[in-house]
């Protein structure tokens, strides 16, 4: 009958994947290494005695059902690649899984938003504290990326954007600043 037929054509060069090995294949990317947590600040006293000054507030628009469904996206982009790396396509995962692309959505929908907010607010600390990203510096992120993918820069170039690169690494400087001026 049909459930005695495989799911997926299985190659000579293809990986076996057991079912608990499917169920370890992450269907989102790693949380942020840190969490912003505002804290109030009350009269602290330094070492020289003099006050902290209240905290800067950043004010940060509510995200939009554009910004969810792009982070949405960029999820589904990561699971894809995850699973390529596993030997396997994002069709056969959402067969084996009992899924479907629109139901794959809903699920990731809440870790999207959760990822388009906190991108939101990386992208304003980077508007407030005027932080730019050179030409060069994407220059040397296409080098590293390319190096590390063992392809040339104008093969990387096919396949990201200049502009979402510049625009990540302006969200990783913006992270290094808030990292670097926590501990202050």
């Amino acid at each position: 009958g049909i459930e005695d037929e495989p799911i997926v054509e299985i190659t000579e060069d293809a990986e076996i994947i057991t079912t608990e090995e499917v169920a370890l294949i992450p269907t989102e990317p790693k949380p942020p290494v840190f969490t912003i947590i505002p804290v109030p600040v009350e009269e602290e006293i330094l070492e020289d005695d003099s006050i902290l000054e209240e905290p800067e507030v950043i004010f940060v628009e509510e995200v939009d059902e554009e910004d969810i469904n792009k982070a949405v996206e960029a999820h589904i982009n990561y699971l894809t690649m995850q699973l390529a790396s596993q030997g396997m396509q994002l069709e056969q995962y959402l067969q084996f899984t009992g899924s479907d692309m629109d139901g794959l959505k809903e699920q990731l929908k809440p870790s999207a938003k959760q990822q388009a907010e906190f991108e939101a607010v990386i992208d304003e600390v980077a508007k407030v504290e005027n932080l730019e990203v050179t030409d060069e510096e994407i220059d040397q992120q296409l080098e590293m990326i390319a190096m590390q993918n063992q392809v040339t820069k104008e093969e990387v170039l096919e396949k990201v954007k200049a502009e979402d690169l510049k625009r990540d690494y302006k969200r990783i400087k913006a992270s290094q600043f808030i990292i670097e001026n926590i501990a202050k």
